[in-house]
């Protein structure tokens, strides 16, 4: 993403000639073009040779449907469903930053000592894949290293463990995010929950050491507030507050962890989605924009694992980010979509 108010930067032509030498598909989206007019800012940016370019307004959500389209061509949908298809059971990923109990949830999970636990941030080095029983279904546990900043990560050994890492939530279904309740919300945390729901996983949030924390009635949902005021999507996706080392709910990961495993492997029935729409459209219209009535005519489901559904509609340009959020409010709520990220594209009919 580039700004597209400016001239291409130094900073820019690096990261281009970088993303260029990788040999990854890559789309550049231009943000900051709020208007019509402003799309013609895309064309400074041709000289760093990155295409397919998107401009895209994050501001008011201009464009983000043509981005979301871009995005699905690019994807290898076949190859994302044939590793979905040759997993066994549930693969969750422990994540998080160093020495914030990861290990120790692992045990306590397993109810064994598997993993190396000190108070020493950086003990577990890679990643150890373990297995477990629930309701005889067998579930594969990755205890993974600690996530931690790029210019703190001082050593190649360390360096691995953070890739090891990054790859373990490609890899899993549900990721469970570990927080330090001393410690409170940080924007690292953020940024490891972006990249789970980015790489479009399960998502279960954990507060561990909650025995540390003097509390009152209101301190859990103090936390909880402060959580969703910073990271405003984290509202549909559930929040534990737990010790790991004395166990306190505990018991209550795996039951909603397999809930949100649930949730994402579900295929709705495109008969039942176009009866979601039309019982949603009755609740709420789209809002008619630059004297056009704008109807939405059908929906179906593209993928699950990830979740991404495609609405056509006469004007998919003019449906607002608002009504795009209803959509989806709706929808999660219709069909218990708990712990998942959704995407939603409007297509022309």
């Amino acid at each position: 993403m580039v700004d597209g108010r400016e001239y291409p930067t130094a900073s820019d032509k690096t990261l281009a000639q970088f993303v260029r030498e990788s040999g990854k598909k890559t789309i550049m989206a231009v943000n900051k073009c709020d208007d019509l007019e402003s799309n013609k800012q895309i064309n400074g940016f041709y000289e760093l040779a990155i295409n397919p370019i998107v401009p895209v307004s994050a501001l008011n959500g201009r464009l983000t449907g043509d981005l979301l389209d871009t995005i699905l061509k690019e994807l290898d949908l076949k190859e994302i469903r044939a590793i979905e298809k040759n997993k066994k059971g549930m693969h969750l990923a422990i994540v998080g930053m160093p020495n914030v109990g990861k290990s120790s949830l692992a045990n306590a999970l397993l109810q064994k000592e598997q993993s190396i636990v000190t108070p020493i941030a950086g003990t577990t080095r890679d990643s150890i894949d373990s297995y477990l029983k629930y309701y005889n279904k067998t579930i594969t546990l990755v205890d993974t290293a600690g996530l931690r900043k790029r210019s703190k990560i001082d050593d190649s050994i360390e360096f691995y463990s953070s890739v090891r890492t990054q790859r373990a939530i490609l890899n899993c279904d549900v990721s469970l995010v570990l927080i330090d309740a001393e410690k409170g919300f940080t924007k690292q945390d953020k940024t490891i929950i972006d990249d789970v729901i980015v790489k479009g996983k399960g998502l279960v949030l954990i507060v561990n050491k909650w025995d540390l924390i003097e509390k009152d009635t209101q301190t859990m949902k103090n936390f909880t507030d402060e959580i969703e005021y910073q990271f405003k999507s984290l509202s549909h996706y559930p929040i534990l507050y737990i010790s790991a080392l004395t166990k306190q709910r505990v018991s209550k990961v795996l039951k909603i962890a397999n809930k949100v495993f649930k949730s994402r492997k579900l295929t709705i029935k495109t008969s039942l989605l176009n009866k979601f729409l039309q019982k949603s459209v009755k609740k709420q219209s789209p809002p008619a924009t630059q004297g056009k009535v704008i109807n939405l005519n059908y929906m179906t489901q593209v993928s699950a694992a990830p979740h991404l559904f495609v609405i056509y509609t006469n004007y998919p340009k003019l449906i607002t980010a608002s009504y795009k959020r209803f959509i989806e409010n709706q929808l999660r709520k219709e069909f218990d979509l708990l712990g998942i990220p959704i995407r939603i594209s409007f297509r022309k009919k």
